[in-house]
């Protein structure tokens, strides 16, 4: 996502996935297209801001969001 005209980087690669492009942030977290390395279907991936990835509660809460 462009910020102040300059686009953001990709984190590191999560687990077997790579980030290819902001799709969009937001309070509490970025939004990424993603795809697993060797192919396979794009996916959408959720990457939470630092200072709430160390936060419990709201692990718990991303974590039932992906279970639905």
């Amino acid at each position: 996502m462009l910020q102040w005209g300059v686009p953001r980087e990709a984190p590191s690669p999560i687990g077997p996935y790579l980030l290819l492009k902001e799709l969009g942030s937001g309070g509490m977290a970025s939004v990424w297209l993603g795809r697993r390395r060797g192919g396979g279907p794009a996916v959408a991936i959720k990457h939470l801001h630092a200072h709430l990835a160390r936060d419990p509660a709201v692990c718990a809460a991303i974590q039932d969001e992906a279970r639905l």
